[in-house]
């Protein structure tokens, strides 16, 4: 368990290096989640009792706080468990300092995936929200906007007929792009945000679909890694969770903001998933 825990905590070490290595952008995200806050304080001053000889009272601070923040994430989530295994590893080792590390690797990663900066290669609309952090579930508004919409075409052809219809009209790119899903979660839909709500005129325009979106809420969820099926599924549930213990309703289709291209590394990938919400 822990050297499962330390090989995590080699690959983000990489996979900050070479973020660091070329230019990127940041994507703007909302304020510090409480896991991080947590985690962060215990290292500053599980070092400090460290030097202080003080390990019997480190080992039982890393114990709390990772526990603490598992509560605040929740176990099945990716810190969570990467947090348990600290947890867990520590309890198999005969040497106070042996476990005081196992805790300690783990909550150096776990704080680097809830401060993962994402990569933003296109702008994002004006007046766009705050990227939800990673692992975080955060309720939000989107504001109204205009949107390119492409239908049903199976998600190669879509992409074309998307990227065709801003270059016919000088348009940019933004970010995130908008996947929408039905109940079965297949893809039905995708669409470009304009730049601005002012631009451009709506109606259809050949393939393409261009929509006044009126101001919404939903429920989102930041994600780090590959856009596949299993993270989006997982995702899904823990969204549909939250609102089962909400004071909110599903009030439309499922949907993945996705912020890269194949140009960023799978590992670098930042995605929210939402779910559009009303009070019940």
């Amino acid at each position: 368990m822990v050297q499962h825990s330390r090989f995590i905590a080699i690959c983000f070490c990489l996979c900050l290096t070479a973020c660091q290595s070329s230019p990127k952008t940041d994507v703007p995200i909302s304020p510090e989640s409480p896991a991080a806050g947590i985690l962060r304080k215990a290292l500053l001053k599980g070092e400090s009792l460290q030097e202080s000889e003080k390990l019997e009272e480190c080992r039982k601070l890393y114990d709390n706080r990772s526990i603490e923040a598992i509560g605040l994430l929740g176990g099945n989530s990716e810190v969570g468990e990467i947090l348990q295994s600290g947890i867990d590893g520590a309890k198999d080792q005969f040497h106070i300092e042996h476990a005081i590390d196992s805790m300690e690797q783990t909550m150096k990663v776990g704080l680097f995936v809830l401060e993962f900066e994402p990569i933003l290669e296109a702008p994002t609309p004006k007046g766009y929200p705050k990227a939800t952090p990673v692992d975080e579930i955060r309720l939000k508004t989107i504001p109204v906007h205009r949107a390119a919409m492409a239908v049903g075409r199976g998600r190669t052809a879509m992409f074309t007929d998307l990227f065709d219809h801003l270059r016919k009209n000088e348009l940019h790119l933004t970010a995130p792009i908008r996947h929408e899903y039905d109940n079965g979660l297949k893809l039905v839909s995708l669409a470009f945000f304009y730049g601005d709500s002012k631009l451009g005129q709506p109606g259809q325009q050949g393939l393409i679909a261009v929509k006044d979106q009126g101001e919404s809420q939903v429920v989102s969820i930041g994600l780090r890694g590959p856009y596949n099926d299993d993270s989006l599924m997982a995702a899904v549930a823990k969204l549909k969770a939250w609102i089962e213990k909400s004071e909110y309703k599903r009030a439309g289709r499922i949907r993945r903001m996705t912020y890269n291209s194949p140009r960023v590394p799978e590992f670098l990938q930042f995605s929210e998933v939402e779910i559009p919400v009303a009070r019940k």
